[in-house]
């Protein structure tokens, strides 16, 4: 009787236990879902948000950038056209110059030559009067700078008007001809340098449109970069609500197993008490969850580098990830060491069936050289869905199980 009495003491205990463990699953899994759709719908609002106002300005800017630059491409083409022109019209008016000057020269020269002739004639004039007295006529006037005297004979007249008259009036034709190119270079040059001051001008404004435009496009980039910043930033909440995501539906499998798991124990004790007699039930231990509390950590560790850069031989969130890396550093994050090479991490964990697949394990592909190694590897996060570190120039990433080719197999740290 004693002994019948501790039997039903003892199941009653361990169905009140049982129970307790239902209901604390229960409990939990129901919890850390709720808890989680709160934040995934916040997320994913404000990240949609930001993105759809985000896009439409970026692409606004984006054009008024591409035609900015249209703009000072062709404004820079008018420029080099116009200091083309003014290297061209600075070269014609220094040659103006040259030959204005050249021409003041020969004209200084004619004139010191014909003041010497002039005065030549003078002296010759003089001397002739006072030695002969002649009628110097209209010349005597001419060359005399006081001509009181009219008296030299004609015959000298004759001598004089023959060879001096002709000296006389060559100077005034080549004074005539030299003040002529001296006017009209004189007006060349003026004209030139008019040009200069117009093209000169013309080019200051150029060089002035393009500043403008310039500093217009450095604002709207400026801009720009700030929009597609907040775009970023956009993505990556989105893909932490995504990350969030899986582990909720992760967490969730977890606490439906343990539900059918206690439910199981349940039934059976049960089934045990209504049969009556036989050997008495053993208390059932709780489910172990320390590798599944490890995986949950590698998995949320993994998903928190989502938007990382691929780095080959990388395996810190400053430095960057490879795939190895990734998986090497998430399951580390757990306590876990991996070593940074997938063919290495094949050879040391557990091999799995696809069927036993759970959130954390490894997914390892066929490499590309080794057709009976793995070149590649990712961490699997349920619902059939993996994250990894792909290649050069791609960012740590949630892809289906199959996206980077069909797997080779899978393995299970410890």
């Amino acid at each position: 009787m004693l002994t019948h009495r501790r039997s039903t003491a003892g199941r009653h205990d361990l169905m009140t236990r049982l129970r307790d463990h239902l209901r604390s699953a229960e409990a939990v899994g129901l919890a850390a879902i709720l808890a989680v759709a709160v934040l995934l719908g916040s997320a994913l609002l404000a990240a949609s948000a930001g993105t759809a106002s985000a896009s439409p300005t970026i692409s606004g800017d984006q054009a008024e950038i591409s035609q900015l630059a249209q703009e000072i491409a062709q404004e820079n083409v008018h420029l080099h056209q116009l200091s083309f022109a003014y290297d061209q019209a600075q070269y014609e008016e220094q040659q103006i110059h040259a030959q204005l000057v050249a021409t003041r020269a020969k004209l200084a020269a004619t004139e010191a030559e014909a003041a010497t002739t002039l005065a030549h004639l003078r002296n010759t004039a003089i001397n002739a009067y006072v030695e002969q007295g002649s009628n110097l006529g209209n010349l005597g006037l001419l060359l005399t700078s006081q001509a009181s005297s009219y008296g030299l004979r004609t015959e000298y007249l004759n001598v004089a008007q023959g060879h001096l008259t002709e000296d006389i009036a060559a100077y005034h034709q080549v004074q005539l001809t030299l003040s002529g190119e001296e006017t009209q270079l004189s007006q060349e040059k003026a004209q030139a340098q008019a040009k200069l001051v117009t093209i000169a001008n013309d080019r200051a404004a150029a060089q002035a449109t393009v500043a403008q435009e310039q500093a217009v496009e450095n604002q709207v980039q400026g801009n720009l970069q700030q929009l597609q910043a907040a775009a970023q930033a956009a993505e990556r909440r989105m893909a932490q609500a995504a990350a969030a995501r899986q582990a909720a539906q992760a967490a969730a499998a977890r606490a439906a197993a343990a539900q059918a798991v206690a439910a199981q124990a349940v039934a059976a004790q049960t089934a045990s008490q209504q049969g009556g007699g036989g050997a008495p039930v053993q208390p059932l231990p709780p489910p172990s969850t320390s590798w599944q509390q490890q995986a949950d950590t590698a998995v949320h560790a993994a998903l928190s580098q989502v938007g990382t850069p691929y780095v080959w031989g990388g395996d810190t969130p400053s430095q960057g990830f490879d795939c190895s890396g990734l998986v090497k550093w998430a399951w580390g994050q757990a306590g876990v060491y991996l070593p940074h090479y997938s063919v290495a991490q094949w050879d040391s964990v557990a091999q799995v069936p696809a069927s036993n697949l759970q959130p954390g394990d490894i997914v390892f592909y066929y490499s590309p050289y080794e057709s009976a190694q793995p070149g590649h590897e990712a961490l699997y996060i349920g619902n059939g869905e993996v994250v990894q570190a792909p290649e050069t120039g791609m960012d740590v990433m949630v892809t289906s199980l199959t996206w980077a080719g069909q797997p080779m197999g899978y393995g299970q740290p410890s």
